[in-house]
């Protein structure tokens, strides 16, 4: 039992570790007129940009809950500005809209279309979490969000889960 879950464990470090070299078309998926019209609800992008080693867009929340902030990872062939362009999200963020007290903002992160948030190794793409720490994390907002938040969230799907879970591992006093 124990070899076959290292052989796993091993061909899904192989997989990842050629991941970067990985390409292929992005696809947006298409939105019917009703997800249209929920997009143009939830406001508009506040800006998109590049952080020293990864992108980002920000988008601005609502009403009591504006000042809490979720940082979101996407998962594999993901994008900074998926938040606004994939069915799921909207439909988060349309129950967030319900809420009588707002939506919280969101920082959607990508380090690239298939990349892992991990401690510096032999591979040479490691090394992604290392930078991270509270200073960075409040540099990050003070000077690029312009935000303050009263409670931090991390979010993620797929690759972004994993992302997000070891950011919460190694910071986790930070975030709620």
């Amino acid at each position: 039992m124990k070899i076959i879950f290292l052989l796993l464990i091993s061909q899904f470090c192989f997989y990842f570790s050629h991941a970067q070299e990985y390409s292929e078309p992005v696809i947006i998926e298409e939105l019917s007129a009703s997800e249209k019209k929920l997009q143009q609800s939830m406001g508009k992008i506040q800006s998109c940009s590049s952080f020293e080693d990864f992108d980002f867009c920000f988008y601005p929340g609502s009403g009591q809950n504006a000042s809490n902030l979720v940082y979101f990872f996407h998962g594999i062939m993901g994008y900074e500005n998926i938040w606004i362009h994939n069915k799921t999200y909207l439909q988060i963020q349309s129950e967030w809209q319900k809420h009588p007290q707002g939506r919280p903002a969101v920082v959607s992160i990508s380090y690239g279309r298939v990349a892992l948030l991990t401690p510096k190794n032999s591979h040479k793409y490691s090394g992604a979490l290392d930078p991270w720490n509270l200073n960075r994390i409040e540099n990050f907002e003070k000077n690029y969000l312009k935000i303050y938040p009263h409670k931090r969230f991390l979010m993620g799907t797929s690759m972004g889960g994993h992302n997000a879970l070891n950011l919460y591992i190694k910071l986790f006093p930070n975030f709620s």
